[in-house]
């Protein structure tokens, strides 16, 4: 049976690759097959999680995107204007199990971030599902360890050198939401690097 949020993740998948293959047929190009549920399965295992429906369905349709390809997500901070690529799922896992690792060694024992409200003021958690990178450690993920006031599979920002973290979205679904209406809107543009805010990569 197809959920509601199944439904809305294909129709702004539909919307976001119109827009690339008119505008960016570069990152068109880089956006993988989807990923079968064996491959999920697996990913979920290796991560001990079970990934909300949303992010299933999304990765069902693209398995991220080449890694070598211009990023697909704007930044949420225009000052730290790098997009982010999609990442696949085996590299969702090599980089959740990289931080977990620092986690497990203390690495950030005794740190804290600046959160809002609802995200817990970990600097990292497992929790923390990192579904988009910039390839230089910062992360748009899916979090599925929020405080009360959050919302589990909410989409928060991670930056690996500012203490901000941000919460982008209440859903995946909802942050492919923006995305599509973002670019039909013309709030983003396509640069070198990928999508960017307009006011900045414009």
């Amino acid at each position: 049976m197809t959920t509601n949020d199944e439904c809305s993740v294909a129709d702004s998948w539909r919307r976001i690759e119109a827009w690339l293959e008119a505008n960016a047929p570069t990152i068109r190009a880089a956006l993988r097959p989807g990923a079968t549920d064996h491959e999920i399965e697996a990913a979920e295992s290796a991560l001990g999680v079970r990934l909300p429906d949303d992010v299933r369905a999304s990765y069902r349709i693209h398995d991220g995107q080449d890694e070598s390809g211009p990023g697909l997500f704007p930044t949420t901070a225009p000052r730290w204007n790098i997009p982010q690529g999609l990442q696949p799922l085996a590299r969702v896992v090599r980089e959740w199990t990289m931080w977990k690792g620092l986690v497990d060694m203390g690495e950030f024992q005794g740190e804290t971030s600046r959160p809002e409200d609802g995200i817990r003021n970990d600097w990292w958690h497992p929790g923390w599902i990192p579904l988009t990178t910039n390839g230089a450690g910062d992360t748009q993920c899916v979090d599925l360890a929020p405080t009360p006031s959050g919302v589990p599979g909410q989409v928060i920002a991670m930056w690996h050198e500012k203490e901000i973290r941000e919460r982008i979205a209440p859903s995946w679904a909802e942050r492919l939401r923006q995305l599509a209406e973002g670019l039909e809107g013309g709030d983003y543009v396509s640069t070198r690097q990928g999508i960017a805010r307009k006011s900045v990569g414009a």
